[in-house]
Order: structure tokens, then C-alpha cells, then sequence
């Protein structure tokens, strides 16, 4: 047989088994984001978080007297794949008026929906309060 003949017919093998080797890998789980996050910072405000299977809460957290104050309480979408960038909205389950008879008003944000990122293992987000408008990046709490 012709070298080349070989040669062409060994690269075509090879690029065959190839592609099955990419369409026999096991898919990636989506990542689970239920749990407690925190703001890494060494400040004495700082804010907290738990998602749930279909809700993510947000607190100011006063670390010298363990005081919470909510900041956010709202709707979790979980990730169906591993893509990342994840990026939800959050649609919040407070009325202004409930906001307003509970809640500090200058702590708990305002918005009707509030879109949060998933990434590299951070959750990220843009912080409105009163005219303070801030991106914050939250880490498992375990970490």
C-alpha cells in the first residue's frame, strides 16, 4: 500500500477516535449554589447570604454584635448546566409597603428584580441602597 495512502487513512483513524472520545465525556453536573455565602472583607458591616431551592436571602451583618438586617429576599433559579457565566434574576417577595413596615429603609433594597452572577465560584451582584449603588462578590462560607 501507498505511504501516503497510510498516512491518510492513519489521520482519518485518528480523527474518528477522537471524536468519540469528546462524545463519551461524562457531563458536568450544574453546581449546587444552595448554602451560607459571605463577603470576604474585614469590615464590621459586611453581607450574608443563603440560597435555598428557590430563594435567595440577602443581610447586612453587624459581625461585633451578630445584628441582621434584610437586604434582599427573593426569588432562586438553580443552573440546569455547568455554563458559566450563571446569571438569574431575582424577582423580590416583598411590597414597597411591607418593605416599608418592617424593614429599615435605608438597608433593604428597593428593586422588584435584582440579577445575580455565578461564577468561578462567586456570586456577584450590584448593591443599591438609599443613592449607594456597589458590584459585592460573596464566597461559599465554608471557604
Amino acid at each position: 500500500m501507498n505511504k501516503r495512502v497510510l498516512v491518510l487513512l492513519a489521520g482519518l483513524a485518528l480523527c474518528v477516535l477522537t471524536a468519540c472520545a469528546e462524545k463519551e465525556k461524562t457531563p458536568v453536573p450544574p453546581p449546587d449554589l444552595t448554602g451560607d455565602w459571605t463577603q470576604s472583607i474585614d469590615e464590621d458591616w459586611y453581607q450574608i447570604a443563603t440560597i435555598s431551592e428557590d430563594k435567595i436571602e440577602i443581610w447586612w451583618y453587624l459581625a461585633s454584635t451578630g445584628h441582621k438586617d434584610l437586604y434582599w429576599s427573593g426569588t432562586f433559579t438553580p443552573p440546569t448546566d455547568s455554563t458559566e457565566p450563571y446569571t438569574w434574576e431575582s424577582r423580590n417577595h416583598y411590597t414597597q409597603e411591607e418593605l416599608d413596615a418592617t424593614y429599615h429603609y435605608h438597608r433593604t433594597s428597593r428593586e422588584e428584580v435584582k440579577t445575580f452572577t455565578y461564577q468561578d465560584g462567586k456570586l456577584s451582584y450590584n448593591v443599591t441602597s438609599g443613592h449607594l449603588r456597589l458590584g459585592f462578590v460573596l464566597k461559599r462560607a465554608s471557604e
